[in-house]
């Protein structure tokens, strides 16, 4: 898989201090979470999840295979299974972290919370893949839900070296054979946007099922990629759940 960290942040990693793994949404890197370190406090070490074929990973094949995937994580975050562990992921990244919940808890490890945002249980069937939409019906189906950022839209060359990364990632979620409901042991956190087209309100409540413990759900002003204004008060509450405050 190449040099470079899929996970970033591990240094801040110590003994005993909660880890925050944050999984990105599609086409997404870590850079996405740049600022929750800051957010959060040196009490919780935040650690994002980086793909390969984006951002300093840029020159590497992406995943295809989310079992690959969640091979290769959780044998990286099971070495941390002394700390609390949270687990927060966006859009594609929401079903990534649950999925890494259950295999996590599989093998013995304790989650200490799961926080899904933007996103779909994992058993709800896929009602218009987009994998294999050709070049620009593909984009098409992104703009709707604001998945491309513009700056991107108008040049034409950027869009062309964006767009296969883009496909895998969808490629690696829809084809995900595993989409059994399950029960985990940990609290979820369920969030969205008010107005998102692909994940809303009535569809983040059915997370509640795949718990045995406390369910909390929060609905922002905005579309798919409400987090983007809003990302202060998301990670506020992100603490207050591990600091066993009232989400």
């Amino acid at each position: 898989m190449g040099r470079k960290q899929l996970i970033k942040g591990l240094e801040r990693v110590s003994d005993n201090k909660p880890i925050l793994f944050c999984f990105p949404y599609a086409g997404g890197g870590a850079s996405a979470y740049k600022n929750w370190q800051e957010l959060i406090g040196n009490d919780v070490s935040v650690c994002s999840i980086q793909l390969p074929g984006r951002e300093d990973r840029i020159a590497e094949n992406p995943y295809t295979s989310m079992e690959k995937l969640l091979d290769d994580i959780v044998s990286r975050i099971c070495y941390y299974s002394q700390n609390p562990i949270y687990l927060f992921g966006h859009s594609m990244g929401a079903k990534i972290a649950s999925e890494t919940a259950r295999i996590l808890e599989g093998r013995g490890i304790r989650v200490s919370g799961l926080i899904v945002s933007a996103s779909k249980t994992i058993d709800c069937p896929i009602e218009k893949p987009l994998s294999k939409l050709p070049k620009e019906e593909f984009v098409n189906e992104l703009v709707k839900f604001n998945g491309i950022p513009e700056e991107l839209l108008n040049n034409q060359a950027a869009l062309d070296y964006f767009i296969p990364m883009l496909r895998a990632d969808f490629i690696m979620d829809e084809s995900y054979g595993e989409r059994s409901e399950y029960k985990l042991k940990c609290p979820i956190v369920a969030i969205c946007g008010s107005v998102d087209k692909e994940a809303q309100f009535g569809n983040i409540l059915e997370w509640k099922k795949y718990t045995d413990k406390g369910f909390y759900s929060r609905v922002y002003p905005g579309d798919h990629f409400y987090i983007k204004n809003y990302e202060k008060d998301v990670v506020r509450n992100i603490r207050r759940l591990i600091k066993g405050d009232s989400v």
